[in-house]
């Protein structure tokens, strides 16, 4: 009599330790999982197909999804590129992602080159985030409330190139 109280409780207890550990191994295979070179280069292509081809990212490295480096980015809009970077460093905040937000601690890139002002889309009623003013870009340093900054100058931590002066407007 006693094996038969045993086995609902082992049947259980199997049970409970899956729904624990499951939160845990998951997110941890998925980590691991884009870490990886495969993985990467599927990140890289979801995140070219999910902005619908205006964000290109080649040489997707580092350690993902906190510390994403790219050999080149290039940010496009229907008249093609607009902006290209090289060696460009992204470190995001991680409790953040969590949240479902991108707190973005800093940006750096070995070159970039502003080929144009970028065309305005026509606004959508459904966007969440909202740009800054024609011409200006969101920065935000850590503790810091976010700022302006004009792409023709660069900030003392990155090296800009504009292919021409874009005023801020």
């Amino acid at each position: 009599m006693g094996g038969r109280l045993l086995r609902p409780l082992q049947f259980l207890w199997r049970r409970l330790v899956i729904v624990l550990l499951l939160p845990v191994v998951v997110p941890a295979a998925l980590l691991l999982a884009v870490n990886s070179e495969a993985g990467r280069d599927l990140v890289g292509a979801a995140v070219e197909t999910l902005s619908g081809g205006q964000v290109l990212v080649d040489g997707l490295g580092g350690v993902l999804p906190h510390r994403p480096r790219a050999k080149r980015l290039e940010l496009r809009d229907g008249e093609g590129t607009w902006l290209q970077a090289e060696d460009a460093a992204l470190d995001l905040a991680p409790l953040a992602l969590l949240r479902g937000e991108i707190v973005v601690d800093s940006l750096r890139a070995g070159s970039v080159r502003l080929l144009r002002r970028p065309v305005r889309p026509d606004p959508t009623p459904n966007r969440s985030f909202r740009p800054g003013p024609s011409g200006s870009s969101a920065s935000r340093s850590p503790g810091s409330h976010w700022t302006r900054s004009c792409p023709a100058r660069p900030s003392s931590r990155s090296t800009a190139t504009p292919s021409r002066t874009v005023p801020a407007t």
